[in-house]
């Protein structure tokens, strides 16, 4: 998920379901913050 950095309820909802933060995958505008999920075991 790519969010813009103000909206802190979806950042903290992202995180709730199990996403983390990383940095390193670019966002589309500086600042965006990027939520990486991993679904390998969700199928």
């Amino acid at each position: 998920n790519i969010i813009e950095p103000a909206n802190a309820r979806s950042i903290a909802l992202g995180l709730r379901l199990g996403g983390v933060i990383d940095p390193s995958l670019p966002g589309i505008d500086p600042g965006d913050v990027v939520i990486r999920h991993d679904l390998r075991g969700a199928a």
